[in-house]
């Protein structure tokens, strides 16, 4: 409003403006609003728009035969009932000289909680149409933006893309010019706008991102494990003690909670599908130990070799921080307390520890040949997952135990069932300090979480600590070919920061640099020592470039501040390369973030609005930037991508992995959720997962890398399992890719076409089965679902909000009706599947959805607890079973992870929803800010209603 006045808009009376956004909405809502509890009749009497009801009928005399029909039988003759005041329509704005804001009417739902089980495609009611129909005809606008991600006129009824005067968003705007701020990495529901509104996007930054840092109990809980870390060393007989008020502080904070999901799963064998190795195919082969995920070269070398890695995974940016962090509690550049006790604890020094050491090229290992695998786990009143003989694929595990068969087991924790303070006191040294080490890990990964810092204003530029934790956070992972900044400053010191993030707990088998000793001013005992010690100088070196306003000419004097040691020959090449790629690129395309306003006001006068790429910045895509521009996504042929297919492996690995460790065998039927933004974000990470899943792999035109078809992986060379999978596809996603549902079908086919044993077979092993009940081959090959064509949606957020539930069960009857059109090769238009839909589900053991940023969680959309939520509960409901809950995060897609839904909310509500940070940083916007309070809590209440995510605490 600021920018417009200074351009000469007129917003009448200056008395009358509002100061701030606060003052904006509170006028709105005693003016007049639609929220039924508070508006009053003198509201209604006085509400800044009125449409008298032989004006509405005129309105709606234009409207095509089809919709009025639709809308009257739904809510009567025009012009309704709804708001409807004084034989008038009443909307809810305010006027500004020429400038009307105006809230969105509600779509419907709300008025008839009944149409939310059976009508996802819901005619919207009059006063909804009044008010477009009223700026247009009536108050005369010359456009109309829409403020706020999203609202609901582009998912109103209608044809998917080249809509008609039939489809309600076409009758309802006309041709209003429509102008939309629009967050740059939600490319889905940004098309859905153009493609159905014909909106002109200015995409906008992303809030500012931070790190969760501990705070008040978790800290003290952080400092009593260091506490107990140098007990260990200096005064053992001390450690009772140490491991009461250590178990009372869990209790306190109720972390058994989070416990009770890390430890059940988190002390998993690593095997490598890729080395070709099966569950039972271990004598006479030579196996190697080691951490993190080997690349395609090392994984073709151990199948010529016929050797089996274990692997652990390499964690995720943000798990990669978890081992290093209890060192910052104690210094800043300075010395540690537990710097010197790390160089004997003896967690870190158990002869048969897998984090022992991070091994030298070339080192020799131990032979584990014919040894007798055993599986330790904790287990703390949660599932007993069983245990897997000999599990492939990848799974993650930070401490378990490889032994000889006759050899000491070790660290066996099956008999830590209901782990207590009693059964902490009775624990032997190494049981507790590999307990000790997975919660420090675990706090320490909340602590190095990314939350959002508030919320991006329009068109602020970041500045101070924000800009340069913006910059940390754009520069954590590789940018095309701009290194890393960790991983340039390890270079220079000969270090390989990938091989250090693998397992931060390990003692260093070499000597640090002196250099980086010293400016850490402490012992560099661990991998993970040494990687917070490049963060900390990281951080530094962007400090000392933002006090320095970003000048090219200060980066050698910069580098030289940092390292005041460092000899003329150092290489600092890769350094250079990244601190010129942050002034030269993303400082000026972050202090651009100004054109979010002026290309607004380009696109009111009727100017061209550049275009721009969309996506996650902070996930290597730092040259998305700068926003301000009419933002496109990607080239659909080409989807799954290359990329893409290598993060969908990993992510159905990570989820074979985890389920056969909690269950000892492979699931048959998973269900997975896919949505379109995400399919654009990602490049088709969702689609690649299915596609693994099944054993099929896309194939590719060389010249232009759109994707050609699919073929069938070898059994020989999959080495599991085809695994059924059933994908509920988004509406959004069936307009954007219509292509990929004969795609998907195809894959389908193709493995239920193999003539292999149904135990190799999963999905071939139910299409014989339903077969031989009977159902039709056509029908027994469907497995893409989504919305009814022209609908849009879950409908579960509205019966929640309508409080018209009482268990699973309603939950079910509206995911199924919202859900159950098939659509497939044969039927791309999409057919009534109820019927199927049910049968498909009542079957399922997991059930997934995959997040592929950090720059939001579960708990900012309805959207996830409607699509996942809901999927747990109709298959639990259908099943009478309990379901897994798989959430996939590919936020670090070289490190794909797979938690546990209750896990990954546990995760959020300690990193964001309770954190005192995050709650003072939403506080400083107001309205907004306790709106996004509200969300969080509503959106924390559907998936707890949906998924039982949450503990009674």
């Amino acid at each position: 409003f600021e920018a417009m006045r200074a351009e000469g808009y007129n917003f009448g009376d200056d008395d009358d403006f509002p100061e701030d956004g606060s003052t904006l909405i509170q006028n709105l809502i005693d003016r007049c609003s639609y929220d039924e509890i508070y508006l009053t009749e003198y509201q209604l009497a006085n509400a800044a728009g009125r449409v008298p009801a032989k004006v509405y009928e005129s309105m709606f005399g234009r409207l095509p035969r089809k919709q009025k029909d639709g809308m009257t039988n739904q809510w009567g003759d025009a012009p309704g009932k709804a708001y409807v005041h004084d034989n008038a329509i009443s909307l809810a704005g305010m006027e500004f000289g020429n400038i009307f804001v105006a809230l969105q009417p509600p779509r419907g739902y709300g008025m008839d909680p009944d149409k939310i089980y059976h009508t996802p495609d819901l005619p919207p009611p009059h006063n909804y149409y009044a008010l477009y129909s009223w700026l247009r005809d009536e108050w005369k606008a010359d456009a109309i933006v829409h403020m706020g991600k999203h609202g609901t006129l582009e998912w109103l009824p209608g044809k998917g893309v080249g809509l008609t005067n039939e489809c309600y968003p076409d009758s309802f705007l006309d041709d209003m010019p429509l102008v939309y701020p629009f967050i740059i990495n939600d490319p889905g529901e940004g098309m859905q706008s153009k493609r159905r509104a014909h909106a002109v996007i200015i995409d906008h930054l992303t809030p500012p991102i931070t790190t969760s840092d501990a705070y008040g109990e978790l800290a003290q809980l952080m400092q009593l494990v260091d506490e107990y870390y140098q007990i260990e060393m200096l005064d053992p007989s001390k450690m009772p003690l140490i491991q009461k008020q250590i178990w009372a502080l869990i209790e306190k904070i109720n972390l058994d909670e989070d416990l009770s999901l890390l430890v059940n799963h988190d002390h998993r064998h690593h095997h490598d599908e890729e080395s070709g190795q099966t569950q039972d195919a271990h004598s006479h082969h030579s196996h190697s130990y080691h951490h993190g995920e080997s690349s395609e070269e090392e994984a073709h070398n151990a199948n010529n070799h016929h050797s089996h890695s274990h692997h652990h995974g390499e964690p995720s940016e943000e798990e990669a921080q978890k081992d290093q962090c209890h060192h910052s509690r104690y210094h800043q550049h300075g010395a540690s307390p537990e710097g010197e006790a790390h160089e004997d604890q003896s967690h870190h020094s158990h002869s048969n520890h897998a984090h022992d050491g991070i091994f030298s090229q070339g080192e020799a290992q131990e032979d584990y040949s014919h040894y007798s695998p055993r599986h330790h786990h904790y287990s703390v009143g949660a599932e007993d997952g069983g245990k897997a003989e000999e599990p492939s694929g990848e799974t993650r595990n930070r401490s378990h135990q490889h032994v000889e068969a006759g050899e000491d087991e070790g660290h066996n924790h099956s008999h830590l069932h209901g782990l207590n303070e009693n059964a902490l006191a009775q624990m032997d040294g190494k049981d507790f300090a590999h307990l000790i080490e997975d919660m420090d890990g675990y706090l320490c990964e909340l602590a190095a979480a990314q939350i959002r810092d508030g919320l991006h204003v329009l068109g602020k530029i970041p500045d101070g600590d924000t800009m340069v934790d913006m910059l940390q956070a754009l520069t954590r992972l590789n940018n095309l070919n701009i290194p890393s900044l960790r991983e340039a400053i390890a270079g220079m010191f000969g270090l390989d920061a990938v091989d250090l993030l693998k397992n931060q707990g390990a003692r260093l088998s070499f000597d640090p640099p002196s250099m980086l000793s010293q400016l850490a001013n402490r012992p560099l005992a661990t991998a993970g020592d040494v990687i917070e010690t490049i963060d900390e100088l990281a951080k530094h070196l962007l400090a000392l470039l933002a006090s320095n306003n970003f000048d090219l000419s200060e980066i050698p004097g910069t580098i030289t501040e940092t390292f005041p040691s460092l000899g003329h020959d150092a290489e600092t090449t890769d350094v250079k390369t990244t601190l010129n790629f942050v002034c030269e690129t993303i400082v000026p395309s972050l202090r651009d973030t100004k054109l979010e306003i002026t290309s607004l006001l380009s696109a009111l006068n009727g100017e061209f609005v550049p275009a721009g790429p969309s996506g996650s910045p902070t996930r290597g895509m730092a040259h998305l930037l700068p926003t301000g521009r009419n933002f496109y996504a990607c080239d659909p042929q080409a989807l799954p991508s290359f990329a893409a297919w290598e993060v969908g492996q990993g992510l159905a690995k990570e989820t074979l992995s985890r389920f056969l460790v909690e269950t000892g065998s492979y699931p048959e039927h998973v269900a997975i959720s896919v949505w379109g933004t995400a399919a654009m974000r990602t490049h088709g990470d969702d689609i690649a997962q299915i596609f693994a899943f099944l054993g099929i792999r896309p194939t590719w035109q060389r010249e232009n890398h759109r994707v050609t078809g699919v073929e069938l992986i070898p059994l020989s060379e999959l080495k599991r399992p085809r695994v059924d999978v059933t994908i509920r596809i988004s509406g959004f996603f069936r307009d954007a890719f219509p292509h990929l549902i004969p795609l998907l079908d195809d894959a389908v086919n193709l493995a239920i076409n193999a003539d292999e044993p149904p135990e190799q077979n999963y999905i071939r092993k139910h299409f014989m089965e339903d077969l031989a009940n009977e159902q039709e081959e056509g029908k027994a090959r469907w497995r893409v679902f989504g919305c009814p064509p022209g609908a849009y949606g879950i409908g579960l957020l509205d019966l929640i909000e309508a409080q018209n539930w009482k268990d699973e069960s309603d939950f079910a009857t509206t995911y199924i009706n919202w859900g159950g059109y098939a659509y497939s090769k044969k039927d791309p238009e999409g057919v009534d599947a109820r019927t199927e839909f049910t049968h498909r589900l009542s079957s399922v053991e997991v059930a997934i959805h995959n997040q592929d940023d950090r720059e939001h969680d579960i708990f900012d959309s309805d959207d996830y607890f409607q699509f996942h939520g809901g999927m747990i509960a109709t298959i639990k409901a259908l099943s009478g079973k309990d379901v897994k809950g798989y959430f996939g995060d590919s936020s670090n897609p070289s490190a794909p992870k797979v938690r546990d839904i209750k896990e990954e909310s546990l995760r959020v509500y300690r990193t964001r929803v309770v954190n005192p940070k995050w709650l003072e940083s939403i506080k400083q916007h107001g309205y907004k800010g306790a709106s996004e309070m509200a969300a969080t809590v509503d959106y924390l209440f559907g998936f707890d209603a949906t998924a039982g995510v949450m503990k009674d605490f």
